[in-house]
């Protein structure tokens, strides 16, 4: 594969991955792509950084509809009533606070990995 990957970049680039200065050659197999940067740090970096864009993509705003579905139809006649403390109400707000938090610590290292990624990783794909 890798000998393939410098193939391919020859053909976009007219120049070896080395003589542009990207000595690592890494492979993405959800993006169907091949990596090259100048160390694997940075090839880690950017994989991880996908890998947490396409799980908030895909994953991360189901349960937030479904948590508006049940604050509509099962915590709202409790609050009309005057019960805040129902768990109805309390549990999809509990999970709301946490469902935020766990966007901010992956949205941080989301940010994190691109700083290093960023500008550095070329990717082409196969």
């Amino acid at each position: 594969m890798i000998d393939e990957a410098t193939e391919k970049f020859v053909a976009v680039y007219k120049k070896t991955p080395k003589e542009c200065g990207l000595a690592e050659i890494g492979i993405y197999e959800k993006q169907s792509a091949f990596l090259y940067a100048h160390s694997k740090e940075e090839i880690v970096a950017y994989k991880t950084c996908q890998n947490i864009i396409r799980w908030m993509m895909v994953w991360y705003l189901w349960p937030l509809a479904l948590m508006m579905i049940v604050l509509i139809f099962c915590a709202l006649p409790e609050v009309i009533a005057g019960n805040w403390l129902s768990i109805a109400f309390v549990g999809p707000v509990a999970f709301f606070v946490m469902w935020v938090i766990l966007f901010l610590v992956l949205a941080a290292k989301a940010l994190h990995a691109d700083r290093i990624s960023r500008d550095r990783v070329v990717w082409i794909n196969y």
